[in-house]
């Protein structure tokens, strides 16, 4: 499913692909879709679409590190330091959960 199958290893499957390809696997809940995320940072790791992108991934996915991997550099990037509230606190492991979450 990745955008990089049937491409010449030497070329970039275009930016528009990745974030296609990553809106839809994240549409479907894919398991697909970390890796996908993995793939187009890879790519394209300093597009602040596929930044985002990879931070709701991370969210979705249920890994909180990649979230906020993905937050901080695009923090150092666009200086945007109020995404880091993006995320619920309990998604980097606050036990103050509030009832009815995760």
């Amino acid at each position: 499913m990745s955008p990089t199958l049937g491409w010449p290893t030497t070329e970039k499957p275009e930016r528009a692909l990745w974030v296609r390809q990553l809106r839809q696997t994240l549409e479907a809940r894919s398991p697909e879709a970390v890796s996908i995320a993995d793939e187009a940072m890879r790519a394209y790791p300093g597009d602040s679409e596929l930044l985002l992108l990879a931070a709701l991934t991370g969210l979705a996915a249920g890994k909180p590190e990649s979230n906020l991997l993905f937050l901080k550099r695009y923090q150092k990037r666009y200086g945007a330091a109020k995404l880091l509230a993006c995320a619920p606190p309990w998604h980097w492991g606050n036990r103050d959960r509030p009832r009815g979450h995760g």
